[in-house]
């Protein structure tokens, strides 16, 4: 939505409209197609999304980039509901997602992927409740490419939201 007024914003600005009715549009339109391709029925999956840094590991809610896919996706973010209105990240608890037993846990990584992922390892893997989760055990547990899941990718919007459903419906096959 930031990408689509930005992008009338600045078209209106330069009287170039038909850049945004050529780019904007049509990215709405294969979006709006993928979405249009989730499964109705069924139980939607449940989500984990894990934020690394080199620092921390935290759980993203909805109010990120890919919890903004999730929930547009139809998932349900076990984190939707903080007690921090408006926050995008929060402290996780590995108690809180054993109880709540995501189907897949997306981890989005900030700086050097490698010691992000040693961070993971450090932090929440090697913990004896890590082998327990349903997202693991199922080998749902992965990285996202932070190209489409940290930065905004813009243009790219499409490919982004066809990868993330790819990943909640595997079985859906998705065509943009």
């Amino acid at each position: 939505d930031d990408f689509r007024v930005i992008l009338d914003l600045f078209t209106r600005l330069t009287g170039k409209r038909d850049i945004y009715k050529n780019t904007v549009i049509p990215i709405e339109e294969k979006v709006q197609r993928i979405i249009n391709q989730v499964p109705k029925s069924g139980t939607p999956p449940r989500v984990c999304i894990l934020f690394a840094s080199t620092r921390y590991v935290k759980v993203e809610t909805q109010n990120t980039i890919t919890g903004y896919f999730c929930e547009k996706l139809g998932a349900d973010n076990i984190y939707k509901e903080t007690t921090i209105q408006g926050a995008t990240r929060v402290d996780l608890s590995l108690e809180y997602i054993l109880e709540q037993d995501p189907d897949i846990i997306f981890a989005t990584t900030m700086g050097d992927v490698e010691k992000c992922k040693a961070r993971i390892e450090m932090d929440i893997i090697s913990s004896d409740i890590w082998s327990g989760l349903k997202a693991v055990k199922t080998g749902r547990f992965i990285y996202l490419d932070k190209s489409y899941s940290i930065y905004k990718p813009n243009r790219f919007y499409p490919q982004a939201f066809k990868i993330i459903a790819g990943y909640l419906y595997p079985k859906t096959g998705f065509v943009l």
